[in-house]
């Protein structure tokens, strides 16, 4: 089979599954899901931030102070962005200093 008509059907077959899992409607939900789907962008942002811990080992200890600064920020004020932006912020300003 060309390699081009393979991807090309990947790609529509994916794309309609994630079309028709937007555009339909639920009547309604169950309890269960609703609890379970609560879950779901905190343990995405944290499977992100665990797996981009290893991508540059250099930097790995700033990257583990920032990711606590940033924690700290998110548990003392209760805001998910501004812990988020602290956390970026740390890791900018010990990746300069530590590169001067």
């Amino acid at each position: 089979m060309n390699l081009l008509l393979l991807l090309t059907i990947i790609t529509g077959a994916t794309f309609l599954l994630r079309f028709a899992g937007l555009t339909l409607k639920v009547a309604q939900t169950s309890p269960f899901w609703e609890r379970f789907l609560q879950f779901v962008p905190i343990s995405i942002f944290t499977a992100l931030v665990v797996s981009s811990l290893y991508t540059a080992p250099e930097l790995l200890t700033l990257k583990i102070i920032a990711l606590a600064a940033g924690a700290g920020v998110m548990w003392r004020t209760r805001q998910f962005g501004l812990g988020v932006v602290t956390g970026l912020a740390v890791l900018w300003i010990l990746s300069l200093v530590s590169t001067s």
